[in-house]
């Protein structure tokens, strides 16, 4: 009897054990199934048409739809870039593949007016490597430009912006505090390019996408001016083609911030970032194609360039090239076509070929120079003429 309660007992046991096995595989089977799915990309790549000249492919992205930093999302959504091809700058002959003119434009000189175009945080190798901004690169490649202007010691919003408007550089004007503008009292202290053409009875706007140019715009040397550090390079052009269309102008600044914006959120050359610069390629094309509509395009003379560049998600380091180099491209009248400059260019000679475009006299104590050799014959040697001698 004994002997058989123990083996009912074995049985029961054996039975017990194997169900708990079963359940055990079952439940363990189902948890590594559920953690080990594929969660879907990030972003994707797929091929796109690669311009002349160009060596570096822009990936067809696909993004969550609400982009944080941290980039977490639960759903996707596909987001390209703009269809759009290279675009020739207007007015402009057309240039062969090796950046060759085969033409000239008429030289009439002086511009009657001068624009300034900031693309905040660009850099050379974004426009230059990339299929993210095919107006820049053509209006680049159909005037005169350089892949290695350099902006100041540090490297940032603040000291590069009062360089690129004044002509000083950082050693001279002594700004090299990002934060000042937050300072409601705080308003820049040495003459800027603003300053400068208020005293000779010119026009003058600035617009910005960025707080740091209240600095600058406090001292009210500006016959109009919109500063909106949440405004968007799309709306920033919306409003200069707005002041375009019912105004006219001697000198414009334009400040378009969003691609340092998405740097410092994703990094540089990240393809949000590069995404981003699509947008504000966008942005300078509508600007200029609004000079055009005018009737004013050839008789304004317009330089864009930038504040800093960056690497990684940061820009304040000078002494790594990345940071410090910077997109310079001129276009307008009696610039050369399809040249590229062979002197050294610093962000700070923005500021002294502006003044010298509007016909007001180089100060002799400025650190920028005139950039002489962008312009034909002869204004190339009536530049030289003007150039302060130090």
């Amino acid at each position: 009897m004994h002997g058989d309660i123990r083996l009912r007992s074995k049985k029961a046991l054996s039975i017990a054990m194997g169900v708990t096995f079963i359940l055990l595989t079952f439940f363990l089977f189902v948890i590594l199934s559920t953690g080990c799915k594929t969660r879907p990309p990030k972003y994707t790549e797929t091929p796109v048409i690669i311009p002349p000249g160009i060596s570096k492919p822009l990936p067809t992205l696909t993004l969550e739809p609400s982009i944080s930093p941290t980039k977490t999302a639960t759903s996707t959504e596909q987001i390209q870039l703009p269809t759009r091809t290279q675009t020739p700058y207007p007015k402009t002959p057309t240039l062969t593949a090796t950046d060759t003119p085969t033409e000239v434009l008429a030289c009439i000189w002086p511009p009657q007016r001068v624009l300034i175009i900031s693309v905040d945080s660009l850099r050379p190798d974004a426009v230059r490597d990339t299929t993210a901004a095919p107006f820049l690169l053509n209006f680049a490649r159909q005037g005169s430009y350089t892949w290695n202007a350099q902006t100041t010691m540090p490297s940032i919003t603040m000291t590069g912006h009062l360089s690129m408007l004044s002509g000083y550089d950082a050693t001279t004007h002594g700004v090299i505090n990002n934060k000042i503008w937050q300072t409601p009292e705080a308003v820049v202290e040495i003459p800027t390019i603003f300053q400068r053409a208020n005293e000779a009875n010119l026009t003058t706007a600035l617009f910005s996408g960025k707080g740091h140019l209240l600095y600058i715009e406090r001292a009210g040397f500006q016959d109009f001016s919109y500063v909106d550090k949440a405004a968007k390079d799309a709306e920033i052009a919306e409003r200069v083609v707005d002041y375009i269309i019912n105004n006219d102008f001697n000198l414009m600044f334009i400040n378009l911030a969003n691609v340092d914006k998405t740097g410092h959120a994703y990094g540089w050359m990240s393809n949000e970032q590069l995404l981003t610069i699509s947008i504000a390629d966008s942005a300078v094309q509508t600007i200029v194609g609004a000079l055009e509509a005018k009737g004013i395009l050839a008789s304004t003379l317009i330089i864009i360039n930038s504040d800093h560049g960056g690497t990684g998600i940061s820009h304040g380091d000078a002494h790594i090239p990345t940071n410090r180099t910077i997109p310079w491209m001129i276009n307008g009248p009696c610039v050369k076509p399809g040249y590229q400059v062979q002197q050294d260019v610093n962000v700070f000679d923005t500021a002294a070929m502006a003044l010298w475009g509007l016909g007001i006299e180089i100060p002799a104590d400025l650190d920028g120079k005139l950039v002489c050799d962008v312009f034909q014959t002869p204004v190339s040697n009536q530049c030289l003429e003007a150039q302060p001698k130090k």
